[in-house]
C-alpha cells in the first residue's frame, strides 16, 4: 500500500490537538437548535472549518465527509470522515463525555482513524493491519467474558432503550454515554464488553470508533437497518445477534 498511514494519523492528531485548543479558548458559546433533540455549538462549527481548511491545504484531492458542511458527501477515493465534537449535547451540558474524531478512507476502505477524548486524556488511533493503540501503546483486551458477567453500551435512536432491556436481563447491566465515540473506546478497551448502535448510520458518528475496535480484534455485525453489534468475543455477539433478533 502506497499512502502513508503514520502520516495520516499524525495529520489527523495535529487537528484533534488545534482542536483541543479551540475548544480551551473559547468557555463561553453559543448553543443552536438542530432538529428535533439535537444541537450544535459555534465550537463544532470553529472546528469543521478549521479542520476542511487544512485538509484542503495539505490533500487537495481529497473528498471531505463532515458532519456539519460536507454531511451529503459521498466517501471518495481518498477521504477524510470528520466529527468535530462527538457528544456535541453532552459537551454543551458541561459533561466530560465527547470527543473529537476522524477517519481516513480509501476507495471505500477505512485505513486510520483517531479518536481524541480531551477531558479523559486518551487518545485512541488505529491503522489497518497494525492495531489499535490507546496514548501510543498497543491495546489488548480480555476477551473470555461471559454473559452473566458482561456490561453493555446502547446507543442511538430513543427505541435503543427496549434493546438495553433486553440485554439487561442477562447480563451486569446497561449504560449510554450519548457518545458513540466513547462508547466505541471503552468496548475497544476492554472496559465495556459489548455494544449495540441502534439505527446511526452517518459515517463521521461510526467510523472512526468502529475501525479502532475491528482494529483491536473485536467481533463486529453490521444489519441492514444500521444497527451495529461489537463485542469483546464470538459467543457475546452470537448472544446479542440472538436476542436483539427477538425484538
Amino acid at each position: 500500500m502506497s499512502t502513508d498511514l503514520k502520516k495520516i494519523i499524525k495529520f489527523m492528531q495535529r487537528l484533534a490537538y488545534d482542536a483541543e485548543k479551540i475548544i480551551r479558548k473559547h468557555k463561553s458559546f453559543k448553543t443552536m437548535d438542530k432538529g428535533r433533540h439535537d444541537v450544535v455549538t459555534e465550537i463544532d462549527l470553529m472546528i469543521e472549518r478549521h479542520c476542511i481548511e487544512r485538509i484542503k491545504r495539505a490533500y487537495p484531492n481529497a473528498t471531505i465527509v463532515s458532519e456539519e458542511y460536507n454531511k451529503d458527501n459521498l466517501l471518495g477515493k481518498n477521504c477524510f470522515v470528520i466529527d468535530p465534537i462527538d457528544g456535541t449535547k453532552n459537551f454543551a451540558h458541561g459533561l466530560a463525555l465527547w470527543g473529537f474524531q476522524m477517519a481516513y478512507v480509501e476507495n471505500g476502505e477505512t485505513l486510520a482513524s483517531i479518536v481524541y477524548l480531551p477531558d479523559l486524556n486518551m487518545f485512541v488511533s488505529a491503522i489497518k493491519d497494525k492495531g489499535t493503540f490507546l496514548n501510543n501503546k498497543s491495546i489488548h483486551i480480555n476477551k473470555s467474558r461471559d454473559v452473566d458477567h458482561s456490561l453493555w453500551i446502547v446507543e442511538g435512536k430513543p427505541e435503543k432503550w427496549h434493546l438495553g432491556e433486553m440485554l439487561a436481563s442477562d447480563s451486569m447491566g446497561v449504560r449510554s454515554m450519548g457518545c458513540t465515540s466513547i462508547s466505541f473506546i471503552f468496548v475497544a478497551l476492554g472496559q465495556i464488553d459489548g455494544i449495540v448502535v441502534y439505527r446511526i448510520k452517518n459515517a463521521w458518528d461510526i467510523l472512526p470508533g468502529l475501525f479502532a475496535c475491528e482494529c483491536a480484534g473485536l467481533c463486529c455485525k453490521a444489519f441492514e437497518n444500521g444497527t451495529y453489534i461489537v463485542t469483546t468475543n464470538q459467543n457475546l455477539l452470537d448472544y446479542a445477534c440472538e436476542k436483539l433478533s427477538k425484538k
